[in-house]
């Protein structure tokens, strides 16, 4: 009996002491009491609540990533391909493995609002993946349309994951492979390599058009230069010749007579100056015109 006596508080000391727990640094604590959660997570330290059966503890670690795959394992590379089946618009059907990023950004509805919200996260992925791929075809899936893809599924997922009142927030979503059924990879890859010979013939194409481009441009600008050199050089001629004008009309004006037999002197020596043979003849006395015939013989 004295045995039985001293049991007991020793049995009620150490059902007390269950109540004690240690909240790590970068974790915080959900406590549910009688199935109610508090509604402030605890803070890092030791801390005690009511014992064992009649509270709950829940460690968080806020600030960690998490991981889940769609497709495959943490540790399987492959993974099943059944369970990595997803149909395209275009009715082809590819293999598809991603990753899901995610952190627990409100402890306390991850704790009360869903049962499995990890699980949740999991289903509701597949679910976004299935029906983006389902409204793109192969060729975009598995080329450009990767990032696109990605951003999509993110934005969509985080909104499902707000309307469950999960407590996550969706970092990241990676599409670790796209690979098409082993039936009929060697056609993807010819209609992969007829891509790639499509994709150099334009860029090659583009590359000649800008070089002819580039030459035509300066042909053009050469001829530019060029019409404008002789533009300048028609009218400096044509500016100079107008001054010369100017000039002599000035001096004409001023002595008429005296510039009239000037003009008339410079008209005949450019005249004469053309000529083979001149003659030579006294106004004042007659000419016999049969010596212009004689000298045309």
């Amino acid at each position: 009996m004295k045995t039985v006596r001293y049991l007991i508080p020793l049995l009620l000391v150490g059902y007390l002491a269950t109540g004690f727990y240690i909240v790590g640094p970068d974790e915080q604590a959900v406590v549910k009491r009688f199935g109610k959660a508090r509604k402030q997570p605890t803070l890092p330290g030791l801390r005690y609540d009511l014992p064992l059966g009649l509270s709950s503890v829940h460690l968080i670690k806020p600030a960690e990533t998490k991981r889940i795959w769609i497709g495959r394992l943490a540790d399987d590379r492959l993974g099943n391909l059944r369970f990595s089946e997803f149909l395209t618009g275009d009715q082809n059907i590819i293999h598809v493995q991603a990753t899901i990023q995610y952190t627990i950004s409100d402890p306390r509805k991850f704790v009360v609002t869903t049962q499995a919200p990890v699980r949740l996260l999991r289903y509701t992925s597949e679910s976004q993946l299935a029906d983006v791929i389902a409204h793109r075809t192969v060729d975009y899936v598995r080329g450009e349309g990767g990032a696109e893809i990605q951003n999509t599924i993110l934005r969509n997922l985080q909104h499902k994951m707000d309307t469950f009142e999960s407590g996550l927030t969706i970092t990241a979503v990676n599409l670790d492979s796209v690979l098409p059924p082993l039936e009929v990879v060697d056609y993807f890859r010819q209609a992969s390599d007829a891509r790639n010979i499509r994709d150099q013939l334009i860029n090659q194409a583009e590359a000649e058009k800008q070089r002819t481009k580039a030459e035509s441009q300066s042909q053009a600008q050469e001829v530019m230069n060029q019409s404008q050199a002789y533009r300048d050089q028609v009218v400096q001629k044509a500016s100079g010749s107008s001054a010369r004008y100017r000039a002599l009309l000035s001096e004409y004006r001023k002595s008429k007579v005296v510039m009239a037999t000037r003009l008339y002197f410079e008209t005949m020596e450019r005249i004469l100056s053309q000529l083979q043979e001149q003659l030579i003849i006294d106004p004042k006395e007659n000419i016999d015109l049969s010596l212009l015939k004689e000298r045309k013989r």
